[in-house]
């Protein structure tokens, strides 16, 4: 099978997946300031809660992934090379635990600070990311790793659920 692998042995993002997050939680507290929307609670135990929980949680599956990349001696930043196919940890269950974890940020965040504009904003986060980041990274893996990257997508969800 001939290699695929860009030149450069990275997925070409125009920019690091991090970015989006910010982007789009300072994009969130722009509109908020501008165009406030009042369908949140202010104020409200349970909704604070909820977002704390949904925050903890995704972070704690982006620190299980990251470790599970240490463990694997591949790197997390896309814009160095792949080493290794990683399968293990929460690649079990999810091609992306990272980056499902950026929309959950941004819940968990919008719902404990009353921040409506974000919640209205993770399907473009959502969708940015998919199409930005995540099918541009499968691409390079897919010629970086071959019949062993295709067989896991096979295997294992892109985003869990879906």
């Amino acid at each position: 099978m001939p290699d695929k692998t860009p030149k450069h042995d990275n997925p070409g993002l125009f920019m690091p997946p991090p970015i989006w997050l910010g982007g789009a939680l300072a994009l969130a507290f722009a509109l908020e300031w501008l165009a406030p929307m009042r369908f949140l609670e202010r104020g409200g135990d349970w909704q604070f809660w909820i977002g704390v929980a949904l925050t903890v949680a995704a972070l704690a599956l982006g620190l299980w992934a990251f470790g599970t990349f240490g463990r694997a001696g591949t790197n997390v930043n896309p814009e160095r090379p792949a080493t290794t196919l990683v399968t293990a940890g929460p690649f079990r269950f999810i091609r992306n635990p990272m980056y499902l974890g950026f929309p959950l940020i941004l819940a968990g965040v919008s719902l404990a600070g009353g921040l409506e504009w974000g919640l209205v904003l993770i399907p473009l986060l959502w969708l940015s990311l998919h199409f930005f980041v995540v099918r541009r990274e499968e691409r390079y893996l897919l010629g970086k790793f071959g019949e062993p990257y295709a067989q896991y997508c096979r295997r294992v969800r892109r985003w869990g659920l879906f």
